[in-house]
């Protein structure tokens, strides 16, 4: 009987042993994937902040492309030489303005797209139906609500961004947004 209880409260003893070495290492795993869930969890941070950097410099681009690309269309068919000289400095000034977006996308080590989405080149369309007053009432209300979108995008991006050049960047472009906004706020009280 003797062996029988040595063998036994042997085998109690080794199992109590093995479940503390399980247990210790559960928790060296647990530790373990912690410490990974956390790395992951930072590193999906940063991707999200890169997509959402990315995401402003896009749609600040593509306001830019869209005003440029209606600016040329009212050049010719405004009837108001205001109007007309108004879309003619913005075409200009959107250029300087879109390589300065394109400085951004390069820092942000991003391609931007060619030509306009589809949905930019309706509303285009769209405007472009519209008899002459109106043409300009809308090229100028559509310039105004792009400009401060993108100011308030601009804005969105030097707050978001560790990086000293798109902070400059989007500071030095909203700048120059503000700028074209009060221009076309004095055209709308002229022509309007």
């Amino acid at each position: 009987m003797k062996p029988i209880f040595s063998i036994l409260f042997s085998f109690v003893i080794i199992t109590f042993l093995f479940s503390c070495g399980s247990q210790n290492a559960n928790e060296a795993n647990n530790t373990e994937d912690s410490v990974i869930l956390n790395q992951s969890a930072e590193q999906i941070t940063d991707e999200e902040t890169d997509t959402d950097i990315k995401d402003l410099i896009y749609l600040t681009f593509m306001n830019k492309e869209m005003q440029a690309a209606l600016g040329e269309v009212i050049e010719t068919k405004s009837t108001s030489s205001d109007v007309q000289s108004f879309a003619t400095d913005l075409v200009q000034n959107n250029k300087e303005i879109s390589a300065k977006i394109e400085d951004l996308a390069e820092a942000a080590e991003m391609q931007l797209p060619g030509g306009l989405e589809v949905k930019q080149q309706q509303k285009i369309d769209s405007i472009m139906q519209l008899s002459p007053e109106e043409l300009d009432k809308a090229f100028i209300n559509l310039i105004l609500e792009q400009q401060k979108e993108s100011i308030e995008l601009l804005q969105e991006l030097a707050s978001n961004s560790d990086n000293t050049i798109i902070r400059g960047l989007a500071s030095e472009i909203a700048d120059a947004e503000r700028s074209q906004i009060e221009r076309a706020e004095i055209v709308q009280q002229e022509t309007m």
